[in-house]
């Protein structure tokens, strides 16, 4: 038979592990969440940008 006493130590040693992997993997996944965001932010603008000279371009050439 399974002694839980056994199952919950176990699981007890392996906690302090447990939470620094996830400590670890959280700031990883953190930085690179926020380095993809930057990046995106920057192509929005471009684009807004571009977009925005392309309609005023459109404007001048309909209004003459």
């Amino acid at each position: 038979m399974v002694n839980v006493d056994v199952v919950i130590s176990s699981l007890i040693a392996q906690a302090p592990l447990v939470a620094a992997a996830v400590v670890v993997l959280y700031y990883t996944l953190d930085r690179k969440i926020e380095d993809v965001k930057n990046k995106l932010s920057k192509e929005i603008d471009s684009v807004r940008g571009e977009l925005g000279g392309r309609i005023d371009s459109l404007k001048e050439h309909i209004h003459g």
